[in-house]
């Protein structure tokens, strides 16, 4: 990315950032897009959509789909469809963890005495039964 595009978006001479620049600048900043867009503190509120205010921390779920979905998300005029609608990207999220989990059971198991390694094996399965379903 240029420094020219860098300095105008610094100094208000440029008002919009492409998608490849979402992506770039908070590669280059080891960050992510939605710290760049929803900056802390998380409380402070921020206008999300023209007209429409919530904090930071709420701006910034609305925007990732990290939102646990325990509490409606407050930019969702729909809720039901915003929660259909995001299930693929929490079962992915799901099924990431549970990779990782499994994982960390299988390097574990290398090393485990004969008397654990049966119950491992158990709670490996149980976690490959849950990422299948």
């Amino acid at each position: 990315m240029p420094r020219t595009t860098i300095s105008e978006l610094e100094n208000d001479k440029r008002k919009y950032v492409s998608t490849a620049e979402l992506a770039i600048l908070p590669w280059a900043l080891d960050t992510a897009p939605a710290a760049l867009l929803y900056p802390p503190p998380y409380r402070d509120e921020v206008e999300v959509l023209p007209g429409q205010s919530s904090t930071s921390w709420s701006a910034a779920e609305w925007f990732s789909g990290i939102s646990d979905g325990a509490q409606p998300v407050a930019l969702a005029e729909d809720v039901e469809a915003y929660a259909r609608n995001l299930a693929p990207l929490r079962a992915a999220a799901r099924i990431s963890e549970l990779t990782t989990q499994k994982q960390r059971l299988m390097e574990a198991l290398v090393d485990a005495h004969e008397a654990v390694q049966a119950p491992m094996l158990d709670a490996i399965h149980g976690l490959q039964d849950d990422i299948d379903s």
